[in-house]
């Protein structure tokens, strides 16, 4: 049924984009983070997994719910256009998650506007068309899978007698714009090509590393956090 939600109307020719409605949106639109909510049709569905964001240097990513994807567009007012094809890492997707990976994509390659209500983004095809609907991001907390508060205002936990950083890592897309995204948020960055870490990064993912013992680490961890592309960031234990 997802597949068959996304893809109606996508055979109707000769429909106009929707009246443009100002910066004001296009603002809103890169600056959130955006997750799946629902697909509009006979019914809705959910997939928590599916996330998608705009930045302010003309590209789409996010996570298909099983593989990151990114793509080029441009946009004024509210008009969209995807330029090219939408490009994804390699992880297998099988079974139904391969399908709704599949007409995820195809539906995003047919956005033409948005409307943003409150914190709600809402897609269209270029027959005004709902295609689906995104939910901004405020759980970017949950992707930080330790306790911060054991840490001090200098970024150092343990007794008073062997104070230490907390270590962290985490997984980014083989990209030089995802790397360059990570390197301008985190001063204490590390990347490790072809290890997984402990926290296992698959194929066309990179290993990062950092830590806390660095001025506002609060700041960058929540910087990190709120990248669409990071799934999550772990303590890291030294052996």
């Amino acid at each position: 049924m997802l597949a068959t939600i996304l893809v109606a109307g996508a055979a109707l020719e000769g429909c106009f984009s929707a009246s443009k409605v100002g910066s004001k949106n296009g603002n809103q639109l890169t600056r959130a983070n955006w997750m799946f909510k629902s697909l509009i049709g006979r019914g809705s569905a959910t997939e928590t997994s599916i996330s998608l964001r705009f930045d302010e240097q003309n590209v789409m990513n996010g996570s298909d719910g099983c593989n990151y994807y990114r793509g080029g567009i441009s946009f004024s007012g509210s008009t969209v256009h995807i330029n090219g094809n939408i490009v994804t890492t390699r992880k297998v997707c099988k079974g139904p998650l391969a399908s709704r990976v599949n007409a995820y994509i195809k539906a995003l390659e047919r956005v033409n506007s948005f409307v943003i209500k409150d914190d709600h983004l809402v897609l269209y095809d270029k027959c005004k068309v709902k295609i689906a609907v995104f939910k901004a991001d405020l759980l970017w907390r949950e992707k930080i899978r330790f306790d911060l508060h054991r840490v001090n205002a200098d970024g150092l936990q343990g007794e008073s007698d062997g104070l230490r950083a907390l270590h962290y890592e985490y997984c980014i897309p083989d990209r030089p714009e995802a790397m360059k995204a990570v390197a301008a948020i985190d001063p204490t960055l590390e990347i490790h090509r072809g290890s997984p870490g402990r926290i296992g990064c698959y194929q066309g993912t990179l290993l990062c590393f950092g830590h806390t013992y660095q001025p506002d680490y609060n700041t960058v961890l929540k910087r990190l956090a709120m990248l669409v592309f990071i799934e999550e960031i772990r303590e890291y234990f030294f052996e």
